[in-house]
């Protein structure tokens, strides 16, 4: 087992999310370190949906993404643990990032 680098894990991260809900359907995947219940080192992750798509993620999409992320780093060696989370982003904050 490694820590993969940022980079690597969010790739895998972004394959997993667009498989299962599309690419067109987040914004941005966010991580951060993290500590698991454990007291292991873990990575918080954030996938920020795009505004209205929230609706097609609830339910097995969100599910098979979720299990897919923890699936695809597990299988690249990667030995924390992704806690998933998943953020709404309103359209007038998706139009300020992109001025900016």
């Amino acid at each position: 087992m490694q820590t993969l680098p940022d980079q690597k894990v969010k790739e895998l991260i972004k394959q997993a999310v667009s498989a299962n809900i599309g690419s067109d359907s987040y914004y941005t995947i966010l991580m951060k370190p993290a500590i698991d219940s454990s007291g292991a080192d873990a990575i918080e992750v954030i996938i920020v949906l795009t505004p209205g798509s929230s609706d097609r993620v609830i339910g097995p999409p969100s599910t098979n993404a979720t299990s897919e992320v923890i699936r695809l780093l597990a299988d690249a060696g990667e030995e924390r643990f992704p806690i998933v989370r998943w953020d709404t982003k309103s359209e007038s904050e998706v139009k300020e990032d992109a001025s900016t």
